[in-house]
Parts: structure tokens; C-alpha cells; sequence
């Protein structure tokens, strides 16, 4: 017969058990009552600093992850009510922390879009970028280490930058569009990867793979200060685009400061120089084919300036 001190344990690891067994049964009860829809929309505004809408209820999931689904879900800029969603997904899978769902509360590290579009315009550089928020988390997070950055241009104080958690964005089977004549034109298909970024004050990468003019392309980059990169300062940055008609890489040093530069360690190449013409919609005219070209350089660029240094051009496989 079981000695009291087994009899004592048996009973507690039973009664433990069952308070584990109650709480999971009662998550989705706490979810459905205290997460409510706009509570979750809430919590993704202040941090997107977009005005997100939520058409259909959540469905709350237990296992094998706590997590909320939702559908057609919108962001918005606040203060352009009539214009379209700056991103809009079919489906936007987000992880919950099951501890703070029981106190009422919403803490996720991690949101999945499910084919998101999302709209870009033509800035005056001529690259196409989504429209930027005119509030949230992150951008008062840019704001301070921009604080931070013109204090001390050559070596801010890293230690004052905003370290409030983020976590990590999935995209899969996207599109990026602009609006064309009135009409949304597709830029790119396909469009999956992942955002990481763990705090505001440390290393985030990004990786995505899509289509662009019917060629599959590769992007990864990633920085371990983008927040000093994101307030105009000085940050290491490494940058690869592969596609079949070329490819580039960059591994230095940027700035998007009003006097933007790069410098670093640059390499391109591309089996047919023509094709890359081409791809890239140059408007050459017919002739002759052009060969294989790889360069590589170190290369400082500033507005109106690119000076090169220590390159090799290969052309044909002819140095």
C-alpha cells in the first residue's frame, strides 16, 4: 500500500492536471469574452500606427498554438478615409500569449498574413514604396532614436534607444500593386517571406521571394541597427537580390539620412547582359547579343556621386 508522502504527491500532480486541463478548456471561453475583435484591431493599430479593421469574428485556436484568426483584415490610413487599404489580407493568423489572455490582455510575437496586397506609390526617387503611417509604436520609437542619432551623429548612445518588443511579420502568397490610370497594376506576385525583429533596440532581418516580370527573385537584408538606420544615422547593412537574369549583393555600411550614402563591398553579375536590359525594361534596341558580366567593387555612393575602388570587370568570362 502507498506509503501518505505518495499518496500526497499522486493527489497533487492529479489536482495539477486538472487545473492545467481547466485553464486550456477555459481559453477560449476567456478569449471570446475578454479578446474581443476590436481589442486585438486595438493592439495592431498602436503598434501599426494604421487604422485596422476586422470584418469577421475571431477564431480562437488552442492547440497546438494559442491563436486568433482573423479575416479580411484592413490598414488604413487614419486620415485618408476615402482612399484604399494600404494593406488589406484574406487572413491574418496571430499568436497569442495564453497567460495574458487569461488576464484580459493582448501580447503577440507573431503575425501571419495570408494572401495580403499591399499598395505602393512612386515617391519622388522613382521607387515605389507603401504609404508611411503617421503614428504607432514604431514610428515614435524612429522619432526617439532620431532624438538619439542628431545628439550624436558619428556615435550615438545606443543605450537610449527604445527597446519595446516586436516580434516577427509572415507574409506568403502576396502582391504588391500601384495604382495606374485609376487601376491597381501587380509590381509583384507570390510575395512570401518573414519580417524578424525581435525589440526595437536590436538586429532584424528580412528575407521574401516573389515574382517580378515573370522571373522569381530573391531579397534578404538585414541590419543589427536598423532603428539608427530607420532615424536617418549611420548602420551596417548586408543586401542580396538573386533572380536567373542577375544578381546583386552588398555587404557595408548606409544611410537614409536627407544625404544618403553606401559604403561597403558591392557585386553584380549576370549571365546575359541583354537580358538583364531587357528584364529591367531598359528600352534598348535590337542587336547583337551581350555576354556574361560580373563587377566587383567597393563603391561609395552619395547623392551625385559613386566613386568605385579595386574593380574587377569580367565580360565573357574575359577579365
Amino acid at each position: 500500500m502507498p506509503s501518505p508522502l505518495i499518496r500526497r504527491g499522486i493527489w497533487a500532480i492529479g489536482v495539477a492536471v486538472l487545473v492545467i486541463a481547466l485553464v486550456v478548456a477555459a481559453l477560449p471561453l476567456f478569449a471570446s469574452t475578454r479578446i474581443v475583435r476590436d481589442r486585438i484591431a486595438w493592439e495592431m493599430s498602436a503598434w501599426s500606427g494604421f487604422r485596422v479593421t476586422i470584418a469577421g469574428s475571431p477564431r480562437i485556436e488552442v492547440w497546438p498554438k494559442f491563436r486568433a484568426i482573423l479575416s479580411d483584415v484592413t490598414l488604413s490610413q487614419w486620415t485618408e478615409t476615402d482612399a484604399p487599404p494600404v494593406i488589406e489580407a484574406e487572413r491574418v493568423e496571430v499568436d497569442l500569449s495564453a497567460m495574458a489572455a487569461l488576464q484580459g490582455d493582448v501580447v503577440f510575437s507573431t503575425a501571419r498574413l495570408v494572401r495580403p496586397t499591399i499598395r505602393v506609390q512612386r515617391a519622388a526617387n522613382g521607387i515605389f514604396l507603401p504609404a508611411m503611417p503617421t503614428g504607432g509604436r514604431i514610428t515614435r520609437s524612429i522619432d526617439t532614436a532620431r532624438g538619439v542619432v542628431n545628439a550624436d551623429p558619428t556615435k550615438p548612445d545606443l543605450s537610449k534607444l527604445p527597446a519595446d518588443p516586436f516580434g516577427t511579420v509572415e507574409f506568403r502568397d502576396g502582391r504588391m500593386v500601384a495604382s495606374v490610370g485609376g487601376k491597381d497594376v501587380e509590381l509583384l506576385t507570390s510575395l512570401s517571406g518573414q519580417a524578424s525583429w525581435a525589440a526595437m533596440n536590436s538586429n532584424a532581418t528580412l528575407s521574401a521571394t516573389g515574382i517580378w516580370r515573370g522571373e522569381s527573385v530573391t531579397v534578404d537584408a538585414a541590419s543589427p541597427k536598423p532603428l539608427v538606420l530607420f532615424a536617418g544615422g549611420a548602420a551596417p547593412v548586408t543586401f542580396s537580390f538573386k533572380a536567373a537574369p542577375a544578381s546583386f549583393s552588398f555587404d557595408g555600411t548606409a544611410s537614409m539620412s536627407q544625404n544618403a550614402y553606401f559604403d561597403g563591398q558591392a557585386k553584380f553579375a549576370a549571365p546575359s547582359l541583354r537580358r538583364v536590359l531587357e528584364w529591367s525594361q531598359a528600352g534598348i534596341a535590337p542587336g547583337t547579343a551581350i555576354g556574361s558580366v560580373s563587377i566587383s567593387s567597393k563603391i561609395t555612393a552619395t547623392a551625385g556621386r559613386v566613386k568605385f575602388e579595386n574593380t574587377a570587370v569580367t565580360l565573357d568570362n574575359n577579365p
